[in-house]
């Protein structure tokens, strides 16, 4: 339950103090972290009473607070459950929504600070021909 070893070995490298946060430090400030996440078990079992005991929020919380150290807006993770039990038709879907999600904010026709706003939901599919 922590980073990649690549992610992490990419988080010692690149998030430097001077650079990253602390005094100087402001090249990622203002710019956004999404996090992607698949997991084996189901969303039942990223509660405290499920397998694993926490909500996802909870387990990636060092990425929200190296978000924060950066002055950084930290989106709502984009989380896939049980992907490898997924009906692969609910798999391409959801594969669907997070390149939209990356495109839309890429091309900015998704504000990642709307995205902090409660109750904020992704817009409906773009356009085929948008992709």
């Amino acid at each position: 339950y922590s980073s990649p070893a690549l992610l992490k070995e990419w988080q010692d490298l690149v998030l430097e103090n001077g650079w990253a946060y602390g005094p100087g430090g402001t090249r990622l400030a203002g710019r956004s972290l999404l996090s992607a996440v698949s997991t084996g078990g189901s969303e039942q079992a990223y509660h405290t009473d499920g397998r694993n005991r926490f909500e996802m929020d909870t387990l990636l919380s060092p990425f929200n607070q190296t978000a924060w150290l950066c002055s950084m807006a930290y989106l709502e993770p984009f989380v896939i459950h049980a992907g490898r039990r997924m009906p692969a038709e609910d798999l391409t879907a959801r594969a669907e929504t997070y390149r939209d999600l990356i495109v839309g904010l890429r091309d900015r026709r998704i504000d990642p600070l709307a995205m902090l706003a409660e109750g904020f939901t992704l817009p409906p599919a773009f356009p085929q021909e948008a992709r």
